[in-house]
C-alpha cells in the first residue's frame, strides 16, 4: 500500500512516477491512496490530474452540516452558539472546517493570508480576477475581462482553475466567491487606497456597460473622487431611484457625494434634491439645506417641491417657508401657491367651497369650514373627491390625511379609514416619516372612535416614534396633538395613571399656550383632572381651551367638545345655571354641524347636567347612533341610559339597555368599558353575559394557555413539554391566537396581554 498525503505539493518527477504506478496498479498487488486538497494550487497541476484520472474510486469531502458547525463552534468557543450564529457561520463558511475555525476565532487575517498565498501560486491573472470578484460581489465573465484587462479566454480558463480550487462558484452567468467569509476577509485586509481604486474602476466598467445607476453608484460611493462628467448624472439618477424605493437615507448619501463631485454652479440643484431627501427623515436638516439652496440659487433656478414646503410648515417653520416662497420665480405659479400656504389662516373661509387642482389648499379650506361648523355636505364633497386622488406626492398625501379627519368629523369612520390606510402604506414604503406620523395619528383617532383602542395605541405610539425620529418639533402642534390623542385613549381605557405619566413626561403646557395643538392638549389634561376629581383646575384648562378655539373661529364641537366637558365640570362644582347654558350652546353647535356622533356626544354630556331631560336626550342619542359606525360611543350612551333607568326603578328596561351595551362592547378593544357594563348589570341583580368578542377573551382555553406561556417567555418546545402536546399543536394554537388578536409575532402578543391585563385570565 502506498499512501500519499497532500499530493498537490509533490515535485514533478515524483508525480510522474506516481502517475505510472497509478496506471499499472490494477495489474499489481498495490493499492495507491492519495489525498489532495482542492483549495491549494500546487506546481504539478497536469500530473495530479493524470493520477486522479487513473483512480478507480474518488471520495470528495464536503463541508460539515449544521449540527457539525454547531458542535465545532461550541468546542472552539467554549459555549453553545445561538441558532442565528450557526446560520451565519454556515452561510459564510459553507461548512468548511478551517473556515469555521477562523469564524469562531475571528481570524480574518489568517483567511486572507492563506487565500493570497493560494492565488499567488495560481498566477497574476488569478489574483486580478479574484480581486475583481471580491469588489463586485457577482460579476460576469465579460465584465471581469474588461475590469482585469485580460483576454476573455484567459479569464474563462482561470475561472475554471479557481472553481476547481474551491475559491469561486458559478450562478448561471455570474461568478462569485464560494465562501462569503473569504470575500469579507480579503476586502478587510485590502489597503484603503487600493480598495477605493478598485471600486472606482468597477464604477467605470459598469457605467460603460450601461448598468443601473444604483449599481454604479454603490461603487462610486466607495471609490475615489471622479471628475468625469457622467458621475453626477449617475448619482442623481441613483438618488431618484433610492427615493422611489423608500430609502431616503441612501439617497442623501448619494447626493452628498454628488455635491463633492460637482462644479459650484451645479450645487443649488443638488441642494434642492438633498433637501427633498432630508424632508422624509430629518426635517431640521431639510429646512437648513433648503434655505441654503434658495440663497445660493437665482429665482429662475429655484426648483422647490411643494411637498418640501409642506413639511416645513408642518414643523411650524412658517418664517423659513415664507422666505423660500418669496425667493422662488412665479413663472409657473409655484411661488403663488407657496405664498398661499404660508399665509393661510384658520379664519379663511373661501366660498364656494370646492376641490381645486391644489389638493392641500382644497383640504385646508374644507378643514376651516368644518372647524367653523359650516357646510357639512360641501365639506364631505371635497373630502370625497380628494380621497379618490392618487397618492403621487406629499401634497396629495397630506390632503388625504386631512380628508380622513373630515370624514371622522362627519361620522363617516369607514370612509375615513379607507382614505387613510393607503396613505399609511405609501408613506411607510417611501419612509416619509413626517407624513407617516400624521397619517398614523389620524388613523389612531379613527380606531379610537371605533373602539379599537389597542390598535389605536399602537398607531399613535408609532406616530410619536416617527415624529421624534424625523426631528419634528416636540413642542409643536403635530407632536402635541399626538400626545393629546394618547392621553385621551388612555382615559378611554380607564388608565388615569398612564395618562398622568404621559403628561408628566411630555413637554410642559405653558399657561399662555397659543401654538397649534395646544387646545387639544389642554382638553386632554382637563379630562384627566376631572377624572381624578380636580374640578377647579379642569375648569381652568377648559376655559383656556375654549378661548383658544374661539379666537381661531373653531366653533365645531366635532373637533374639541370643550363646552360639554366644561358643563359637566361646572355641574360637579354646583354651578348648574352656567352648566346648562354651556350644554345648550354645545348641543346647538352640534346640531348646526349635523353629524350624528357630534350631536349624540353633546346629548350624552348634556344628560349629565340636565336631570329632568336626561332620558329624552339619551333616547335621541341612541336613535342617532343606531346603525352608525360610532359603536364605541353608542355603547357608552347605552350604559348611561341603563344606569338612569335603573335609578328610576325601571330594572327590566335597564337590563335590556345594559345587555345591548354589553353586546356591542364585547366586540371592541376596551376591557375598561366592558367591565363597567358588567358591574352595572351585576349591581341590578343581573348575570353578566359570557363574553365572546375580540381581544384576549376571544381565545379558546387552549389558545389562552399557549398565549399565556408565550407571554411568560416559554419557547414552543417548552410549551409542548409543559402541556403534554406536540410542538405542531402549539404552533397551530399560537397562529390562531395571533389571527384573533390581530398581532404579528411574540413581541406584539406580549405587549397586547400587558395592555389588556389578559395574563391573569
Amino acid at each position: 500500500m502506498v499512501i500519499v498525503d497532500d499530493l498537490q505539493w509533490g515535485d514533478r518527477r515524483s508525480l510522474r512516477w506516481l502517475s505510472v504506478l497509478a496506471e499499472q496498479a490494477t495489474q499489481l498487488p498495490v493499492v495507491l491512496v492519495a489525498a489532495v486538497c482542492d483549495g491549494v494550487l500546487g506546481a504539478g497541476g497536469s500530473e495530479v490530474e493524470d493520477i486522479l484520472f487513473a483512480g478507480s474510486h474518488h471520495v470528495r469531502l464536503g463541508g460539515v452540516d449544521r449540527s457539525g458547525v454547531r458542535l465545532m463552534l461550541e468546542r472552539l468557543r467554549g459555549e453553545r452558539p445561538s441558532e442565528s450564529v450557526v446560520t451565519e457561520c454556515l452561510r459564510d463558511t459553507r461548512g468548511i472546517p478551517r473556515l469555521v475555525a477562523a469564524f469562531a476565532h475571528g481570524d480574518n487575517g489568517g483567511v486572507a493570508l492563506s487565500t493570497r498565498v493560494r492565488l499567488r501560486r495560481a498566477g497574476p491573472v488569478a489574483q486580478d480576477l479574484f480581486a475583481c470578484v471580491a469588489v463586485f460581489g457577482q460579476v460576469s465573465v465579460d465584465e471581469a475581462a474588461r475590469f482585469c484587462g485580460h483576454p476573455t479566454a484567459e479569464i474563462v480558463t482561470t475561472c475554471s482553475t479557481l472553481y476547481a480550487a474551491g475559491l469561486l462558484e458559478f450562478a448561471e452567468t455570474e461568478i462569485s466567491i464560494a465562501q462569503p467569509l473569504v470575500r469579507q476577509a480579503v476586502l478587510r485586509e485590502c489597503q484603503p487606497a487600493e480598495l477605493r481604486a478598485l471600486h472606482g474602476k468597477a464604477a467605470k466598467v459598469l457605467h460603460a456597460e450601461g448598468a443601473e445607476p444604483i449599481e454604479v453608484a454603490q461603487h462610486l460611493l466607495r471609490g475615489d473622487s471622479n471628475a468625469e462628467c457622467w458621475v453626477v448624472d449617475v448619482l442623481l439618477a441613483a438618488a431618484e431611484r433610492a427615493m422611489s424605493a423608500g430609502d431616503p437615507d441612501f439617497a442623501a448619501r448619494l447626493l452628498r457625494r454628488a455635491l463633492a463631485e460637482t462644479q459650484e454652479q451645479e450645487s443649488p440643484l443638488l441642494l434642492f434634491r438633498l433637501a427633498e431627501a432630508y424632508a422624509r427623515t430629518d426635517v431640521v436638516e431639510a429646512s437648513r439645506t433648503l434655505v441654503a439652496a434658495v440663497r445660493s440659487a437665482p429665482p429662475e433656478a429655484a426648483v422647490v417641491d411643494l411637498g418640501l414646503l409642506d413639511v416645513m410648515l408642518l414643523d411650524g417653520r412658517g418664517d423659513q417657508a415664507a422666505m423660500v416662497a418669496a425667493a422662488v420665480d412665479n413663472r409657473d405659479g409655484t411661488a403663488a401657491r407657496m405664498l398661499a400656504r404660508t399665509s393661510w389662516r384658520h379664519e379663511d373661509l373661501p366660498e364656494p367651497l370646492r376641490a381645486t387642482e391644489d389638493s392641500l389648499l382644497s383640504a385646508l379650506a374644507a378643514m376651516n369650514h368644518a372647524m367653523a361648523g359650516l357646510s357639512r355636505e360641501a365639506v364631505l364633497g371635497v373630502a370625497t373627491e380628494l380621497s379618490d386622488r392618487a397618492l403621487v406626492d406629499t401634497d396629495v398625501m397630506l390632503a388625504r390625511i386631512i380628508s380622513s379627519d373630515l370624514f371622522v368629523f362627519a361620522s363617516r369612520l369607514n370612509a375615513a379609514q379607507e382614505s387613510c390606510d393607503p396613505v399609511v402604506a405609501v408613506a411607510d414604503s417611501l419612509r416619509h416619516l413626517p407624513v407617516l406620523a400624521c397619517a398614523l395619528a389620524v388613523r389612531a383617532h379613527i380606531r379610537q372612535r371605533k373602539g379599537e383602542l389597542v390598535a389605536a395605541v399602537r398607531d399613535v405610539e408609532r406616530a410619536l416614534d416617527a415624529a421624534v425620529t424625523c426631528g419634528l418639533d416636540q413642542t409643536g402642534g403635530v407632536v402635541r396633538s399626538m400626545l393629546a390623542r394618547l392621553v385621551d385613549i388612555s382615559l378611554d381605557r380607564g388608565d388615569t395613571r398612564g395618562a398622568a405619566d404621559l403628561l408628566t413626561a411630555g413637554q410642559p403646557i405653558a399657561a399662555d399656550i397659543v401654538e397649534p395643538g395646544g387646545e387639544v392638549l389642554l382638553f386632554a389634561r382637563a379630562r384627566l383632572r376631572a377624572a381624578t376629581g380636580d374640578f377647579r383646575r379642569a375648569r381652568t384648562d377648559l376655559v383656556r381651551c375654549g378661548d383658544l378655539l374661539m379666537s381661531k373661529g373653531m366653533r365645531n364641537p366635532a373637533w374639541v367638545p370643550w363646552r360639554g366637558r366644561l358643563a359637566v365640570v361646572l355641574a360637579s362644582m354646583d354651578a348648574e345655571t352656567s352648566a346648562l347654558e354651556l350644554s345648550a350652546e354645545e348641543i346647538a353647535a352640534a346640531r348646526q354641524w349635523g353629524a350624528p356622533a357630534t350631536v349624540a356626544q353633546a346629548l350624552l354630556t348634556g344628560s349629565a347636567v340636565a336631570p329632568d331631560s336626561s332620558l329624552l336626550m339619551l333616547d335621541e342619542a341612541v336613535e342617532l347612533l343606531t346603525g352608525s359606525e360610532d359603536v364605541f360611543l353608542l355603547s357608552r350612551v347605552l350604559l348611561r341610559r341603563g344606569k338612569l333607568l335603573s335609578r328610576s326603578g325601571n330594572v327590566v328596561a335597564a337590563r335590556a339597555e345594559l345587555r345591548r351595551a354589553h353586546e356591542i362592547a364585547a366586540g371592541l378593544e376596551c376591557e375598561h368599558l366592558l367591565g363597567r357594563i358588567r358591574a352595572e348589570i351585576a349591581a341590578i341583580g343581573g348575570k353578566p353575559p359570557k363574553t365572546s368578542g375580540k381581544g384576549v377573551d376571544s381565545l379558546t382555553d387552549a389558545e389562552s394557555r399557549v398565549a399565556r406561556l408565550v407571554v411568560l417567555g416559554r419557547k414552543n418546545r417548552e410549551i409542548a413539554r409543559e402541556l403534554f402536546v406536540q410542538e405542531r399543536t402549539v404552533e397551530v394554537h399560537l397562529t390562531r391566537a395571533y389571527r384573533k388578536l390581530g398581532v404579528e409575532g411574540r413581541a406584539q402578543l406580549i405587549r397586547l396581554f400587558s395592555e389588556s391585563g389578559g395574563l391573569g385570565r
